[in-house]
């Protein structure tokens, strides 16, 4: 089965994070925008909001963390499916975003499988 073609936009403070992101993007094809920060991340989503179908959030991060980030983003387009990662929380910390529609959590370190079975959360 091959994956429908999407663009993410990859939100993490780790340099590494984003280099294997980006591998893992490039083995499906599909498009992506990195950030290192929340702000960074806010900022392209602002400029390439037509393009970007997920987001995917680091949830700890420096200024801004992965929440803040989400809700930010939420506010400029509340159906956008955002995925936040972490491998210092539960799904269960995810405060104001959990149980919202469009939101799932995966837990950091994760490979190419698991991060494709968790995006059929919003299929």
């Amino acid at each position: 089965m091959t994956e429908p073609k999407r663009t993410i936009l990859f939100i993490d403070d780790e340099e590494l994070m984003r280099d294997v992101a980006s591998m893992m993007f490039e083995e499906v094809e599909w498009k992506a925008y990195f950030a290192a920060s929340g702000k960074e991340g806010i900022d392209l989503y602002r400029s390439h909001q037509a393009e970007i179908d997920l987001a995917i959030i680091d949830f700890s991060m420096p200024e801004k963390n992965g929440v803040e980030t989400a809700l930010e983003l939420r506010t400029m387009n509340p159906e956008l499916p955002i995925l936040i990662v972490s491998g210092l929380i539960t799904e269960q910390e995810l405060g104001p975003l959990a149980g919202q529609d469009g939101i799932a959590f995966l837990r950091k370190p994760f490979h190419l499988q698991s991060l494709l079975q968790k995006l059929t959360t919003f299929q």
